[in-house]
């Protein structure tokens, strides 16, 4: 299209308007290929994604959006809209945090690693528990349908005490002596405790999950998208932004 125009103007007399609308043509076709529709959405996932868009992953999505000039503005959809795909299926919408694992795999497009994912046993004080521990406690909580409970569904645990996600009690109950463990992500367990009498008192497992949250696309998503957020994300990372924003909620 842009050559058709230069060809076009080459045989003008060309005025102060011609010269400006070839020079600032290749600028409008750039914008309005980042400009594609789409949407983005965001999930009740502390401290991934919280209320009034925050959270790590809102902060991080508004500044690439404000660096495109897009400024489109995150809408949050429940947990189990997005898992069944009622809301997103086939069309260009942008999701914030996925957590990659085998059961999403094929389901998204992989646009940018933001940071990584592991799933622990967290306990208060003892001992660190670890996949064979925690076969033999009685109680283990969780909470359904989120990726440490399919783990251990997966790996054959009947000692489960699942609760619907938004559920705050876990590690008051886990405290209390209610419960032996808490299987969860690590992130998520060390951002509830900030601020409370456990905050120090926490004890991890290793890992017994490892992967990463991703800024993710539906899987037709208009490759154009992929590539300005891809871009745009690796400008805030190198300048050190990413960084900034996780410290801001997880600590040093």
């Amino acid at each position: 299209m842009f050559s058709e125009f230069c060809a076009y103007f080459a045989g003008r007399k060309r005025t102060w308007i011609d010269i400006l609308v070839v020079c600032l043509l290749p600028l409008f076709l750039s914008i309005h290929a980042t400009a594609a529709d789409y949407s983005i959405i965001t999930i009740d996932f502390a401290p991934w994604s919280m209320d009034r868009n925050t959270g790590i992953f809102p902060d991080i999505v508004k500044e690439i959006e404000k660096r495109l000039g897009t400024n489109k503005i995150p809408r949050k959809l429940p947990l189990n809209r997005v898992l069944k795909h009622d809301a997103v299926a086939n069309e260009n919408y942008i999701l914030a945090p996925v957590t990659r694992t085998d059961s999403f795999e094929k389901d998204w497009t992989w646009i940018v690693n933001v940071m990584p994912f592991e799933i622990v046993f967290v306990t208060v004080g003892g001992d660190p528990v670890d996949l064979e521990a925690a076969s033999g406690l009685e109680r283990i909580l969780a909470y359904k349908n989120l990726p440490a409970y399919n783990l251990l569904v997966k790996k054959g645990f009947t000692n489960i005490d699942a609760y619907p996600w938004g559920k705050l009690s876990l590690l008051k109950m886990l405290a209390a002596g209610r419960a032996d463990a808490w299987c969860v992500g690590r992130a998520f367990a060390r951002f509830f405790a900030r601020g409370t009498p456990y905050e120090d008192k926490l004890v991890f497992g290793p890992p017994i999950f490892k992967s990463g949250l991703y800024i993710a696309g539906t899987k037709n998503i208009d490759p154009q998208i992929v590539n300005d957020y891809r871009k745009v994300f690796e400008e805030i990372r190198v300048e050190g932004i990413v960084d900034e924003i996780i410290i801001k909620y997880l600590g040093e």
